[in-house]
């Protein structure tokens, strides 16, 4: 018994403890999840020669796929640590299996041959809604109570009407990567990013995501563009 508490805590100190969740504990790890994969590093093209297509590979090999992948249009509300000009959204069929490509030889071979990338990776098992609009809003959330009154995100979710915006995911997440503190995500999806823009800009939106930010300990707004021709 004392050896196996050794070696799940070799393997927890080796690939992290939400990975071995997934992986191990967790009941749901047969079920289907989706990640996002926030990256930063070089321009487009080295990005998706040595990161993305590599990583959609890898993905693939375990039966998951890249669904959608978006650029950085505008940094609302954040930090320099959330500004990531990189974004691809994918599948996996079942947990376990991502967290086989993120613990598999290639996967760790290929971010050693980039360490100048750094990578945010968050999931979750919540199903997103299946079609997703050319432009995002995103809000990554510390504060993730749902409770009436308590959620920082209540003010400007309820608004969403002044404009054509729609509410595509909205979950709790495990992270994958990276030591960030992020519990919660929230996507809303437009037309065009004119559209995402014009609804941040509205005047009672604006209150709003004032109030969201006071009640939230750490947030990050960002407005994303769909990607283009990848293949």
């Amino acid at each position: 018994m004392g050896s196996l508490a050794v070696l799940a805590g070799i393997v927890t100190w080796w690939v992290g403890p939400n990975l071995v969740n997934l992986a191990v504990v967790d009941a749901q790890r047969d079920q289907p999840f989706t990640l996002f994969d926030f990256v930063r590093g070089p321009p487009a093209e080295v990005f998706a020669a040595r990161y993305q297509r590599p990583m959609v590979g890898l993905m693939a090999s375990e039966g998951g796929a890249l669904v959608d992948d978006y650029r950085l249009e505008h940094l609302i509300t954040g930090k320099r640590r959330d500004d990531w000009p990189y974004l691809t959204r994918l599948h996996m069929p079942r947990a376990a299996d991502l967290v086989r490509v993120l613990t598999s030889s290639p996967y760790h071979v290929m971010v050693d041959l980039a360490p100048e990338f750094a990578t945010l990776q968050v999931g979750s098992y919540a199903v997103p809604h299946p079609d997703w609009r050319p432009a995002l809003v995103v809000w990554l959330v510390r504060n993730a109570q749902r409770n009436a009154g308590t959620d920082p995100l209540d003010p400007v979710l309820d608004i969403l009407s002044r404009g054509d915006g729609r509410l595509v995911w909205d979950t709790r997440v495990t992270i994958m990567s990276n030591d960030e503190h992020w519990q919660r995500i929230a996507v809303l999806d437009f037309p065009s990013v004119s559209a995402a823009m014009g609804w941040l800009r509205h005047s009672e939106v604006k209150t709003a995501r004032a109030i969201a930010n006071s009640r939230s300990s750490d947030l990050s707004l960002a407005v994303y563009r769909r990607e283009q021709g990848f293949d």
